[in-house]
């Protein structure tokens, strides 16, 4: 939920989750990691951290590929 993906939790699941939001908001939508690091409450930091970690596990994590794609699916239809 929101309150998750803002929190500051440090579970392994709302860390993945936090992360595939930042993903798909920097993939999807025309905002500027300085703009979802306001929406999301974390620094350019974190911001940059997050694409970068789910753009390297996405090379090897076929799962997580399509998830993903599924969730992407879900919001463009």
């Amino acid at each position: 939920n929101e309150s998750d993906i803002k929190g500051r939790r440090k579970t392994s699941n709302i860390v993945t989750a936090r992360f595939v939001t930042i993903y798909l908001l920097r993939t999807l939508t025309d905002k500027s990691s300085p703009e979802i690091g306001k929406l999301l409450d974390r620094d350019h930091a974190t911001i940059l951290n997050a694409e970068s970690k789910i753009s390297d596990r996405l090379k090897n994590d076929p799962q997580l590929e399509f998830e993903i794609n599924t969730i992407i699916k879900d919001i463009k239809s």
